[in-house]
């Protein structure tokens, strides 16, 4: 156990946990029915840890109650009825608490770690004792009465109880246990005979398209076999439920293209989400129309070059009897696999992007549509008046008449291209488009995006009851003092793969739900991102409050106003608040009206990184920090003159003066000469006015929420300007 750093102490923690006392039921007069749910840590002002317990009482039901071990042993020593869990429930209300949890999940202790448990608030320290609460009036008395029942109903129920469980969120694409549908385990499933109809609709298809014709394994050249290229097939699942409620079983064939050498350039541009974003907050700034196109099977029908086709090997058992039997298969089985020659680009191979998608290209060029060249697929008209962003094979369009619109329609059907028409756009990349001409106002949201990924993860986390952190991160506030501060160094136990491999999953479902529509979960998201490499128990557990606050807060979305769209930004550092001396930067992009910078409208671009160097000062911090953001609102000034909107000179809102000084050029330099050269990029272009950076407070400055985690008042003081809840119709 660590030792006091900052001096002496008259005490020294027990190394006692109190995990044998788990599950165990007690009374105590001032805290009523009491049971022990889990053990905790503390780390007290002294940085001595101690062992806590957290403890469910019935005076106290909505409150997270932690005591320490002594203290909970002394009130079970003193009541005489109290007992241990019962032999039905080896852990009280464990179908309520902690369904499906691995093993090493079951009682996560957090050895030697600062971070206290997912479902204890901030700042709630473990009492040294709690009095009977003053008489209470009559609606607080009600108000006790509804508690305890719903604690009764809830927090003690047992496996036989009828209490409510969970919402009843989508189970699409999710097997019997909850985990993601694979391939294995769709056809073990219920819905196995309807997944082999679907799968032998697959390689029908394949096989009538021309994309695989049927050889025998003498045909395959000499060279795929000597390089091992020959590539194995891998059938990918997936539900998608019609408009009727009617469930479509859709089995796509896909080629493992990770044995595969190609040798050409396989690379293939799209459209980011910052140009999506910037298009559809011009629609409503233009009074533009808005449509979306999809291309059905846009891999299927690009062929391969004749001087490379690929060769493919499919096991006879993901062959069905009777495609067998259709094609005339058996005489061509070799080693219990069928092979085929791959003539057009199917889903899996490495090229099949680059190619399907140069060939798109040059069909719309070849009728009027050039891609901007400062943009990546974001192409526009010669002569018409249309704009529209390409996203593999997704349209987004932007359209002043009805007449362009029909002409992009007309132009792809030329080319035979299947398309999915969405006249009001109103679903696109997986968010949801909302627009409310009446208001001026677009808002996009990923509705049942966090129940599908708690559902995954941690479906404990929707049961009724379940109480969530008020602020997705731990905040740790700074200490100021003349003495030494010592580093924190994380001690707590290292992660198994299995358990490696969930967190970095769970990293990347936030990621993009962050960057898409609540930028709010993005400093978390890329702290723990920043830290998974070497993953502990303690970051687990920082990922696990992740999920637990997005629980309460599932349906955000961001609202975008109409206004001159002109490009301003918030910039702001946190110094060495991460580890090994390292310092983050972060910044928020919107658009807005000339010469009013501080009228916040939706965040149109959001980055939150650690400064690849290490800083000697906040004043150097905040410097970089102005040189990352210039770098970011270049891109976003060069994306919003290609759609018709050059830029003023863009304003940046900083809180730091000396950074302001060294930019603008108004302080002398003497120390400041060591800071990094490449930050000097900003004063450049600051002496180019391409930028103007203005000073504004701490307390007003945006750009602080991503940066480091907040207390929650500052938390709920700058929410509100970053998104909004979500309406459902």
């Amino acid at each position: 156990m660590p030792t006091s750093t900052s001096g002496p102490t008259r005490h020294r923690p027990s190394s006692d946990t109190g995990v044998d006392i788990i599950g165990w039921h007690f009374t105590e007069k001032s805290l009523g029915k009491c049971i022990v749910l889990s053990p905790d840590t503390f780390l007290d002002e002294n940085n001595i840890l101690w062992h806590t317990l957290q403890v469910s009482c019935s005076r106290y039901p909505l409150d997270s109650n932690v005591f320490k071990v002594s203290e909970v042993r002394t009130y079970i020593r003193r009541d005489r009825t109290a007992h241990g869990p019962s032999a039905r429930s080896p852990f009280p209300g464990s179908t309520l608490l902690r369904p499906t949890l691995l093993p090493e999940l079951r009682y996560p202790l957090e050895n030697e770690s600062p971070f206290r448990s997912i479902l204890l608030p901030p700042k709630c320290v473990p009492p040294d004792n709690i009095r009977s609460p003053a008489k209470s009036t009559r609606d607080a008395r009600r108000r006790v009465r509804a508690a305890r029942a719903f604690s009764a109903k809830v927090r003690f129920a047992g496996p036989d109880s009828d209490a409510a469980t969970t919402t009843a969120p989508d189970t699409l694409n999710l097997d019997v246990n909850g985990k993601p549908l694979t391939y294995s385990s769709a056809k073990r499933g219920p819905d196995r005979l309807a997944w082999e109809k679907a799968e032998a609709e697959e390689i029908t298809r394949l096989i009538l398209s021309g994309t695989i014709v049927p050889i025998s394994h003498s045909s395959v050249p000499q060279d795929r076999w000597t390089n091992n290229e020959i590539v194995y097939y891998n059938p990918v699942v997936k539900q998608k439920r019609n408009v009727d409620g009617t469930i479509q079983y859709r089995v796509r064939g896909t080629a493992g293209g990770n044995l595969l050498d190609v040798p050409y350039d396989v690379s293939a541009r799209t459209a980011g989400l910052d140009t999506v974003k910037l298009l559809l907050h011009s629609v409503i700034s233009g009074d533009h129309s808005w449509m979306t196109i999809d291309i059905s099977d846009f891999y299927l029908g690009t062929p391969l070059p004749a001087s490379r086709y690929e060769y493919l090997r499919i096991n006879v058992d993901k062959i069905p009897p009777s495609i067998l039997e259709q094609y005339n298969l058996s005489p061509l089985i070799y080693n219990k696999h069928v092979y085929f020659e791959i003539r057009k680009c199917m889903y899996g191979l490495p090229q099949a992007g680059k190619l399907s998608q140069t060939r798109l290209i040059s069909h719309l060029s070849s009728n009027g549509y050039i891609q901007c060249p400062n943009t990546p697929c974001l192409f526009r008209h010669r002569t018409r008046d249309i704009i529209f962003c390409l996203v593999v094979d997704d349209f987004g369009v932007r359209y002043k008449k009805q007449a362009d619109a029909d002409h992009l329609i007309q132009t792809l059907e030329q080319h035979e291209y299947k398309l999915k028409v969405r006249p009001l756009g109103d679903l696109y990349l997986g968010m949801k488009i909302r627009f409310d001409r009446q208001k001026q106002t677009v808002a996009i949201s990923m509705p049942g995006y966090i129940q599908k990924m708690l559902l995954r993860f941690r479906p404990q986390f929707l049961l009724q009851g379940h109480r969530a952190p008020r602020t997705p991160g731990v905040y740790i506030a700074p200490s100021f003092s003349k003495k030494p501060q010592i580093a924190f160094i994380d001690k707590s136990e290292k992660l198994s793969p299995t358990l490696v491999t969930e967190l970095q999953a769970i990293i990347g479902t936030l990621l993009y739900y962050a960057r898409a529509v609540d930028p709010t979960l993005l400093p978390i998201a890329n702290e723990l991102a920043s830290q998974q490499a070497n993953a502990t128990r303690r970051i687990l557990n920082a990922a696990n409050r992740a999920l637990s606050y997005c629980a309460a807060h599932s349906d955000n979305q961001i609202t975008y106003h109409a206004c001159d769209m002109v490009l301003h930004a918030f910039a702001d550092a946190s110094y060495l608040c991460r580890s090994h001396a390292r310092s983050v930067a972060g910044a928020i992009f919107f658009l807005g009206n000339h010469n009013d910078p501080t009228r916040i409208n939706g965040a149109i671009h959001v980055f939150s990184s650690i400064i690849p160097c290490v800083v000697a000062s906040a004043g150097e911090a905040e410097y970089a920090a102005l040189f990352a953001t210039g770098q970011h609102a270049a891109s976003l000034r060069t994306t919003l003159s290609d759609m018709g909107y050059p830029q003023p000179s863009t304003t940046i809102m900083c809180d730091n003066t000396s950074a302001i000084g060294i930019a603008t050029d108004s302080i002398k330099q003497k120390r400041s000469k060591a800071v990094d050269m490449r930050f000097h990029w900003i004063r450049d272009r600051v002496r180019q006015a391409q930028f103007t950076i203005t000073y504004i407070p701490t307390q007003q400055n945006l750009a602080d929420y991503f940066t480091k985690n907040l207390p929650f008042e500052a938390h709920q003081q700058f929410h509100q300007f970053l998104v909004s809840k979500a309406v459902t119709l």
